[in-house]
């Protein structure tokens, strides 16, 4: 019998609780989430039985275990700081009390198994699994990408099929970023090898209010997009107002060229190498658009069609996306 319609048979006399871990960085949990998109939308029956908990174990760049860790000082401590940031250390065993009082301590001796790296990582790994209790509930969002412009109703959404859905967690990225790394991982036209500026764009985003309220009007502004992200999760070094995946809405921020022009200038100028670090990130915060969006339209206004990175994973080219929450049972 298929595993699945063993599962939904079985769907009126229990729950099945499941944990899962999910290790790895930011590509490695865009793919996951994918997976768990795809099964739910085949077989949405069996998310009723199961009582799924996803265990983050960041072992590389992941920016949602950088927000949970900066939030939880458990977490940070037994989990982040040890599978990512490694600086756990094998433990010192004490003499005894008169050594104690002197700070000294014994080396471990070389048969002594249960202080190794190793060893003292799986038992945090298993307190984890064993203590956490705290959820961290991340809305998932979906981008509805167009080879070719697609048709729009009066409300502007589209009316075309897309070529492509993606779910993701944290962000997607235009622009400058995305050509760099597309430059690095495969030989391109003359147009990408040349240094990238901008591509002309469309961008129509339906801004909400401090309440979570859309406006009603959203026209749609072209511009020469220079840097471009749709953020869910907070990174490092990200630009304008930070986003936080516990709202349910996003944060689109974009640089455009003459501004990135104005960016690149100003670190020359004296009046701003004297300011503090914290006025230098305003004047150049003050160059950046930011705006609170769930609905997002970008469009190409050229011949060249754009990539984009999806949760550092790298999609396209595309004349048009599409930036909307993902509905489970028409509820994000």
């Amino acid at each position: 019998m298929d595993r699945f319609a063993y599962f939904e048979e079985a769907q009126q006399f229990y729950i099945n609780h499941q944990k899962l871990i999910v290790a790895g960085g930011n590509e490695s949990l865009h793919h996951f989430v994918k997976v768990l998109a795809y099964l739910h939308y085949k077989h949405p029956a069996m998310f009723k039985l199961v009582n799924l908990r996803l265990y983050l174990l960041p072992t590389t760049k992941n920016a949602l275990g950088d927000f949970i860790a900066s939030h939880d000082p458990i977490y940070r401590v037994t989990v982040y700081n040890n599978f990512y940031k490694k600086y756990i250390c094998p433990y010192l065993k004490l003499k005894d009390a008169e050594q104690h009082k002197n700070t000294v301590r014994e080396k471990i001796p070389a048969d002594t198994t249960d202080y190794l790296p190793h060893v003292v990582s799986e038992k945090f790994l298993q307190q984890y699994l064993r203590e956490a209790i705290r959820p961290v509930n991340v809305y998932i969002y979906e981008v509805k990408c167009y080879r070719d412009l697609p048709t729009k109703d009066a409300e502007g959404n589209s009316t075309s099929v897309p070529d492509e859905v993606i779910p993701f967690w944290g962000f997607v990225e235009i622009g400058r970023e995305v050509e760099k790394e597309i430059t690095k991982s495969k030989e391109r036209v003359n147009f990408f090898r040349k240094q990238f500026k901008f591509f002309k764009m469309g961008v129509q985003a339906f801004a909400m209010d401090p309440y979570g309220r859309e406006y009603v009007e959203a026209e749609e502004v072209v511009r020469d997009i220079h840097e471009l992200s749709v953020c869910n999760v907070p990174r490092m070094g990200d630009r304008g107002t930070l986003s936080s995946p516990l709202r349910d809405e996003l944060e689109l921020v974009y640089l455009d060229y003459e501004s990135a022009s104005i960016e690149k200038n100003l670190s020359n100028k004296a009046s701003v190498k004297n300011m503090s670090s914290d006025s230098q990130k305003l004047v150049v915060n003050s160059l950046y658009t930011s705006i609170h969006s769930q609905r997002i339209n970008i469009s190409t206004h050229m011949t060249e069609r754009f990539h984009i990175m999806v949760d550092d994973a790298v999609y396209g080219p595309f004349a048009a996306i599409e930036i909307r929450p993902m509905l489970v049972d028409n509820k994000h």
